[in-house]
């Protein structure tokens, strides 16, 4: 389509197709374990019910690798240094210790998402080898210092799928983030600030939305 002057034009996105139905734009950004993947929708929903009835993919985009397991490491090499250091320099590194480094796997995981409401969080790893405990803090602004390249990355993909779709931010409805690495609050404070947005809609339950698609 073009003007007189040859130029093309781009039709404005209609928010009401009519007084029954309206239509919105949404960013669904999924931060989970092992990738960052944004997609945009354009959904028809009825104006009484507010049901969705209809609903047209514009546009998708990813990183892969960058997830919550990514985020789990920087912890664990937090973890297994201290660990370390506690043992002396002497002891075989824990990263040579596949018993150890499970246990450890398990409890960063735990200790990200208490991160995601806390600034620090007390570690207590009772006989975690050679009976000797492991006890250290890891504090959120540490991990988010450690974990800045994979946050940088991980926001990628809202700036590609909005150039994919042929949107703009002002074109976007509601950003909904979905997936456990989501809640990290540097991850959505990087989220807001690379699409301009005040905040995110957290009024969906992602889990329980991952289920009921699923079903």
């Amino acid at each position: 389509a073009g003007d007189s002057s040859g130029k093309s034009t781009k039709p404005a996105l209609k928010k009401s197709v009519s007084s029954k139905y309206r239509t919105q734009s949404v960013m669904f950004f999924d931060f989970g374990a092992g990738s960052a993947t944004a997609t945009i929708a354009r959904i028809a929903v009825d104006a009484k019910t507010g049901a969705a009835t209809a609903v047209k993919v514009l546009g998708h985009a990813w990183e892969r690798d960058i997830g919550g397991r990514a985020l789990d490491e920087v912890i664990i090499d937090r973890l297994a240094s201290d660990f370390d250091e506690q043992r002396g320099s002497q002891a075989t590194p824990s990263r040579q210790l596949p018993r150890v480094m499970m246990r450890l796997r398990k409890e960063a995981q735990r200790v990200r998402e208490i991160l995601s409401a806390n600034t620090e969080t007390q570690v207590a790893v009772p006989s975690l080898y050679d009976d000797t405990d492991l006890r250290t803090i890891v504090k959120r602004d540490l991990f988010e210092s450690g974990a800045s390249g994979i946050l940088a990355r991980s926001v990628r993909p809202a700036r590609a799928v909005l150039k994919r779709s042929g949107l703009s931010i002002d074109d976007i409805d509601a950003v909904v983030p979905f997936g456990g690495a989501s809640r990290t609050p540097k991850f959505q404070e990087l989220l807001c600030s690379a699409l301009g947005r005040p905040a995110l809609n957290k009024s969906i339950n992602s889990d329980e939305a991952a289920v009921m698609g699923s079903a």
